[in-house]
């Protein structure tokens, strides 16, 4: 029982980060593509 709760927090926890650093990508992304085209340079984060 406790070596299911020993792998599944590590996962659950690159889970959870992943999808986190997924989104912020996307809108980072996003708001680059924004500020290239608006002035040339990226927009900060």
């Amino acid at each position: 029982m406790l070596i299911y709760i020993a792998i599944g927090i590590p996962i659950g926890v690159v889970l959870t980060l992943g999808a986190e650093w997924a989104l912020f990508a996307a809108g980072a992304r996003k708001m680059n593509s924004r500020g290239r085209r608006s002035d040339g340079r990226q927009a900060g984060p």
